[in-house]
C-alpha cells in the first residue's frame, strides 16, 4: 500500500524541463579580442558566451582564443601549446591575458587623477569617461598616499595588492625602514635628482656651443638695430626730429603731428 502511495506522488511531479542544449558553433559571434580594454572585451564575450549557453571552459575557450591577435597570442603561446593539459583552459587564458594587457586598479586611479577638465567637451560625456576607468573602492585613496611617496617604495608597493589602506601603509613602513628611514629616502632622493637632467646641466653644456648671430650682418636700414632713443626735449623722436616730414620711421612715443 504504501509503495502504490510513493508511485502515485512521484507520478504527480511535474516532469523535469527539457535541458537546453548550447547553440552551434557558427551562431556563437563574439569580436576580436581589443588590446585596449581586455576587461570589456571579456564581458561581452562572457554575455555572448551566457545567451549562447557555452559553458564549459573548454567550449568558452575555443571560441575566445581564435580571437586573439598574432602579438597576443604569441606572448602567452606557452599557455597555448599546453590547453589540452589544462582543465580550466578558458579561466586560465582570461587571467593571463588580463595580467599581461589589463590596467591595473593604480593605473586607473592615476589616469582618473590625471583626467583634463571639460574642456569643449559635454559633461555627461565626461563622466561617462571617468566612471568607465573608476577604480574600485579605496584604490583611489591608495593612489594619492602613493603619489606622496618616493618614486623607488612607489614602484615596489604599486605591483602588489593590500586588503586596506593601512596594510598598504605598514608595508610602506616596513620599506622604509630596511632603507635606512629618513636617512636612506633622503640619500635615495639626491641620488634620484642627480640622475635626471637639471636646467643648470643643460646651460652648462650648452655654455661651449658657438651662439648663432642674430642678424645677417650690419645694415644701413633703421630697422636692423636698436632703435635710437628719443632725446630730443619736444616730444618727438629721433626720426621726426631730425628729418621732419621727410622721415621714413618713426620712434614711439612721437608727438609729430602730420603737416608740422
Amino acid at each position: 500500500m504504501e509503495n502504490n502511495n510513493v508511485e502515485q506522488a512521484a507520478g504527480n511531479q511535474p516532469p523535469p524541463p527539457p535541458q537546453q542544449l548550447a547553440a552551434p558553433a557558427a551562431h556563437v559571434r563574439i569580436p576580436d579580442f581589443w588590446v585596449n580594454n581586455p576587461n570589456i572585451w571579456f564581458l561581452t564575450i562572457e554575455a555572448t558566451f551566457e545567451a549562447c549557453r557555452v559553458n564549459s571552459s573548454r567550449a568558452r575557450y575555443n571560441h575566445a582564443m581564435p580571437k586573439l591577435p598574432e602579438e597576443v597570442a604569441v606572448s602567452i603561446s606557452d599557455l597555448l601549446e599546453n590547453s589540452v593539459n589544462i582543465a580550466d583552459p578558458y579561466e586560465q587564458l582570461k587571467a593571463r591575458i588580463i595580467a599581461a594587457y589589463g590596467v591595473s586598479k593604480y593605473q586607473r586611479a592615476n589616469d582618473l587623477l590625471d583626467m583634463p577638465a571639460l574642456g569643449d567637451t559635454k559633461p555627461s560625456i565626461l563622466m561617462a569617461k571617468m566612471l568607465a576607468i573608476r577604480p574600485p573602492e579605496n584604490v583611489l585613496f591608495e593612489a594619492c598616499f602613493l603619489r606622496r611617496l618616493p618614486v623607488t617604495m612607489r614602484e615596489h608597493l604599486g605591483a602588489r595588492d593590500f586588503d586596506t589602506p593601512v596594510a598598504l601603509a605598514k608595508a610602506a613602513d616596513i620599506l622604509w625602514e630596511a632603507r635606512g628611514g629618513a636617512k636612506g629616502n633622503l640619500v635615495a632622493a639626491v641620488r634620484h635628482r642627480s640622475a635626471s637632467p637639471s636646467p643648470s646641466r643643460s646651460r652648462t653644456a650648452n655654455a661651449g656651443a658657438t651662439p648663432k648671430p642674430k642678424g645677417k650682418g650690419k645694415g644701413k636700414s633703421h630697422g636692423s638695430g636698436p632703435k635710437p632713443p628719443n632725446f630730443s626735449g619736444s616730444g618727438m623722436c629721433f626720426y621726426h626730429e631730425n628729418f621732419g616730414a621727410k622721415a621714413n620711421n618713426c620712434n614711439p612715443p612721437c608727438s609729430y603731428v602730420k603737416g608740422n
